[in-house]
């Protein structure tokens, strides 16, 4: 019997433990907004693998072969956008 009731608070604290680590990332998406855009020349054109960052952080992303970027930036707060791109 004494097993038993070990085994049962065992799972018990397993099954708290996944339901706090499943919900953590929950709370973390609510803390970020996302962006999306499509980054085009003077001529209309899209501009492929062109840079995406939010000035002062490692965050960043590059466009698609047809311009377009999303991004995940933080919720409520003033960033800005930095665009880069090499030419030839």
């Amino acid at each position: 019997m004494l097993v038993r009731g070990e085994m049962s608070l065992i799972s018990h604290r397993q099954i708290l433990l996944y339901l706090f680590l499943s919900l953590s990332p929950v709370v973390y998406c609510q803390d970020q907004a996302i962006i999306s855009g499509k980054l085009t020349g003077s001529d209309q054109q899209p501009i492929f693998l062109a840079n995406v960052a939010i000035l002062g952080t490692g965050t960043g992303t590059v466009t698609a072969e047809d311009g377009t970027f999303i991004l995940e930036v933080p919720a409520g707060k003033e960033f800005t956008l930095i665009f880069s791109c090499l030419g030839y």
